[in-house]
């Protein structure tokens, strides 16, 4: 084990992602995994760390090789769950971690020219913007649908499925309603880490 206790009587664990690595890799050739799957989890296992090293812009950081060996939107979920595994309790302290993995995102994006939006496409859509010129509040809570925000007939509506969202559509303009927009949206990112927070 990397794990021991400091001056303070803290618990560190220097260089347990490089040992981590060689405990995967026993247990994974042990199940026998796959060369090309076990070192995609290796890799992972490898760089976990690598958030931290990226956002206080350490020297021993391996930043090209992360890039190049891993699927980012995997090691961006692999982050927040690091960064969510340590035994917060407060909201905000869970929330504070997740700035942090969007500033890395925001790194990993700028200096590499990456686009991470992958990571939401593989979450269904969760809400649909539609402006009108009328209120359309009976409409929406006849369909079941819940209302997120509203502003001068603007609406943001929660969906769980896109089918209820074409349903009020369809609705809207039998009745003859104009619809000056209809967005069905993805969840951001943001929205994708709160909801970690709340699982965590």
């Amino acid at each position: 084990t990397t794990t021991k206790k400091n001056k303070q009587g803290r618990l560190i664990s220097y260089n347990h992602d490089t040992e981590g690595e060689k405990i995967a890799d026993k247990i994974l050739t042990y199940y026998g995994y796959k060369d090309e799957e076990k070192q995609r989890i290796l890799n992972l296992v490898r760089y976990h760390m690598h958030h931290l090293y990226i956002i206080k812009n350490l020297p021993f950081a391996k930043t090209n090789e992360l890039v190049k060996d891993v699927d980012l939107n995997d090691m961006v979920l692999m982050f927040v769950s690091d960064r969510l595994g340590r035994g917060q309790v407060e909201k905000e302290k869970k929330l504070s971690e997740i700035e942090d993995i969007e500033e890395v995102i925001r790194i990993l994006e700028r200096n590499y020219d990456l686009d991470l939006k992958e990571i939401k496409e593989t979450y269904p859509a969760n809400r649909v913007e539609i402006d009108v010129k009328q209120d359309i509040t009976s409409y929406i809570k006849e369909i079941g649908l819940e209302i997120e925000t509203e502003t001068n007939n603007n609406y943001t509506i929660k969906i769980s499925d896109e089918e209820k969202a074409h349903k009020l559509l369809n609705k809207l303009i039998a009745d003859g309603i104009k619809v000056d927009k209809f967005e069905i949206k993805k969840p951001t990112l943001n929205d994708i880490f709160i909801e970690k927070v709340e699982e965590a």
